[in-house]
């Protein structure tokens, strides 16, 4: 049991590696062992970095993602998507969501699910990933 895994986008700024680090060391001081799945500019598909989740064992797969769209309002703010598989996640989602929009100083759009073209799998591969390898929770959290 791992506690927590945090992963960074694959075009990351510095923000959101900052972000990571500062998430990791505060994790760690509550006692969850934390995995990055990038320390420096390393490329890792989407899907092999929720099998790294997978591969450790961990309970939770917690993405970072920066919104490549800022500049437009309607995509700004906090969104957090969670598995089509894990409804039972949304309460908890929403909180995140409206804590790391607190934090950032800026707006907590929402929490939801996504479903891919056929309906039957996770649209977003990160969480694709480690959902089908058994991981408990997984969600991403997208600010723009």
């Amino acid at each position: 049991m791992c506690g927590y895994f945090i992963t960074i986008f694959l075009q990351a700024n510095r923000f959101i590696r900052k972000l990571a680090y500062k998430l990791k060391e505060k994790l760690e001081k509550y006692g969850a062992k934390v995995f990055l799945t990038r320390t420096g500019t390393e490329d890792l598909s989407l899907y092999s970095r929720g099998q790294v989740a997978v591969k450790n064992d961990c309970d939770v797969f917690f993405s970072i993602h920066s919104n490549a769209r800022s500049g437009d309002e309607t995509h700004r703010g906090v969104v957090v998507y969670y598995s089509i598989f894990q409804p039972e996640h949304k309460g908890l989602m929403e909180e995140l969501g409206r804590a790391a929009a607190g934090a950032m100083g800026s707006i907590f759009q929402c929490a939801v699910t996504r479903k891919g073209n056929n309906g039957n799998w996770d649209y977003n591969t990160v969480i694709k990933s480690a959902v089908d390898g058994g991981v408990p929770m997984a969600f991403l959290v997208e600010h723009g």
